[in-house]
Order: structure tokens, then sequence, then C-alpha cells
């Protein structure tokens, strides 16, 4: 519910997400509704994932 509540919000709000989370790239498997509003997960989004959480760890 938590993640349908999140994906909704952010569809309303106008806004695209990438599914680098493996539960909510489960949820997007199963429910196809989000699929207007999802970008693929690219070695480049990993990249700056890794970078980004480096800096802070």
């Amino acid at each position: 519910m938590l993640i349908e509540q999140a994906l909704a919000d952010t569809k309303a709000q106008g806004r695209r997400i990438v599914a680098v989370c493996p539960a909510v790239a489960a949820f997007l498997g199963k429910h196809g509704g989000f699929a207007d509003m999802t970008d693929p997960v690219t070695d480049e989004t990993m990249d700056w994932l890794e970078e980004k959480f480096a800096k802070k760890g």
C-alpha cells in the first residue's frame, strides 16, 4: 500500500521514477498502471547512486 500511494503521488505531481528499489520494481512488474511514468534503470543511474551514497558513508 505504501509503494502504491507513493507512486500515485509521484504520478499526480507529473514526475517520473527509476525503480532501483527491488520492492518497487516488483510492484511495478505486477501493476502496469504506472508504466507511463517509469524509466529504465541504467548503468549511469546506478553509478550516480553509488557515487552519491559513497560520499555520505
